[in-house]
């Protein structure tokens, strides 16, 4: 029955959605232009907001996607759990918001998704913190020129003063896994405390002035050891301190002195056939548990517009996530065939094909990526490591030459390759040195394990 459903969605004959196009937001929407309009110039203004206050804006690259249907119905299919009304979806090419509907009543939520669309582009951070940012800058409002950000949240508040509060250990402990996050009937209190944690944390006077501090400790730690690092207390400490925060006579919210924008230029707009259909089969392939709806999503797409390439490329991205490599390569390679230069196509092209063990066919499509960009770091990156796995040292070295900036998640990676590559080029000192500054980033028994042993086959004496 629900593959029956995405099909009426994906091929109505009268094609419901609009696509709209702002400077750094592209939105599918079947709830109209006006709806639809006023919501990506609401989100253009928050974005002014998190860059002037914070210096936090997504990465460069795709636009955010925004996927917004006109009923509680239509959104039903895409639901992650129970309890979401939207949801934030990090893709392979493209990070997404799908909201229920376009109603000003749902602004708050575009603007939580929003935050954890930020959050998730700055690194991990526990889930009671993602989700109470979130709710926190939901509430945000202008007030003549400035911001207002930290006002009571009616429904959360009614949640604290009317139900058993968790113990915070179990508030902190959550991730997204655990039924206090996807059961409806338990969510409410974790969102509630976490939300009013981080109102505490980020505005009460004591605790506002480290709140930075905290962000840099939850890097090196768990929230328990960063209360006791940063504010000298213990969990059950601070929930004695949040409940006598409840009881206090006011709860204020702090002003942004930010200028937003007095206006947002007018979004294009058009029907969204191929685009918005494309888009709605790739935040298929992004949601658990929706694997044949995607797959039947993309074949569907791919078989009513034959001379797009990205058809293919969702068909490709479907078949890699479920690891199923041969047929992704497949799909890659006819989205290749059809003389697109989109450098990711070829990236992600390549990886797969170097997961087959195909290598010589992975270089060349890593060629291909940094052909059509050659300032993209991860393309250098890949191509590098896929010579140095078909073993041309020499050319991998020069290419190594290129990659300028890594992420730390990548450096074991980086080193190793680099280091094996110098070995077989007969520079054992080379490789010595790059082992020595692989050991800052060794993080796991299996990162330990990859630098010692090359350091053994090569740099024992």
């Amino acid at each position: 029955m629900a593959l029956v459903l995405f099909s009426r969605l994906l091929a109505a004959p009268a094609d419901p959605w609009l696509r709209m196009t702002s400077t750094h937001f592209e939105l599918f929407t079947t709830a109209g232009e006006r709806g639809g309009r006023e919501l990506i110039q609401h989100f253009e203004r928050v974005r002014s907001f998190f860059q002037q206050a914070f210096g936090l804006i997504p990465h460069d690259g795709n636009p955010v996607q925004i996927v917004v249907f006109r009923s509680a119905k239509e959104f039903e299919p895409y639901k992650l759990n129970a309890a979401a009304s939207a949801f934030f979806q990090a893709g392979l090419d493209h990070d997404f918001i799908v909201m229920q509907t376009a109603s000003p009543d749902h602004y708050p939520v575009a603007v939580h998704e929003y935050t954890h669309l930020l959050l998730h582009q700055t690194g991990h951070i526990p889930r009671w913190l993602n989700e109470g940012l979130a709710e926190l800058y939901s509430t945000m409002e202008p007030r003549d020129g400035e911001i207002l950000v930290g006002q009571v949240i009616a429904g959360r508040a009614a949640t604290l003063q009317a139900d058993r509060w968790l113990d915070l250990h179990e508030v902190i402990a959550v991730d997204e896994h655990s039924s206090l996050y996807n059961e409806k009937s338990r969510a409410g209190m974790f969102y509630a405390e976490s939300w009013f944690l981080v109102h505490m944390l980020a505005l009460q006077e004591w605790y506002a002035p480290r709140f930075r501090q905290l962000g840099v400790a939850l890097q090196e730690g768990d929230t328990a050891s960063a209360f006791l690092k940063v504010y000298g207390k213990t969990v059950t400490q601070v929930q004695q301190d949040l409940q006598l925060y409840f009881r206090s006579a006011s709860l204020t919210g702090r002003l942004f002195h930010v200028q937003l924008p007095e206006s947002v230029d007018a979004p294009q707009v058009e029907r969204g056939g191929f685009r918005a259909r494309a888009a709605l089969a790739e935040v298929l392939n992004t949601i658990p548990d929706h694997r044949e709806a995607a797959q039947a999503a993309c074949r569907q797409l791919a078989g009513e517009f034959p001379r797009e390439w990205e058809a293919e490329e969702r068909c490709a991205e479907v078949f890699w996530r479920d690891r199923n490599l041969a047929e992704a390569a497949e799909h890659f390679a006819r989205a290749a065939g059809m003389g697109n230069a989109d450098a990711r196509l070829y990236l992600n092209y390549g990886r797969v094909l170097a997961a087959l063990g195909r290598l010589p066919d992975a270089v060349a499509a890593f060629q291909s990526a940094v052909k059509n960009n050659g300032e993209w770091n991860e393309a250098h990156y890949e191509l590098a490591i896929a010579l140095v796995q078909s073993g041309s040292f020499p050319a991998a070295l020069q290419e190594f030459g290129h990659v300028k900036m890594l992420p730390p998640d990548q450096a074991i990676r980086y080193f190793y390759n680099l280091a094996y590559a110098h070995y077989r080029e007969g520079d054992t000192a080379g490789a010595k040195r790059l082992l020595d500054q692989a050991a800052p980033f060794v993080k796991t028994d299996r990162d330990r394990t990859t630098i010692d042993g090359l350091r053994a086959a090569c740099c024992a004496n």
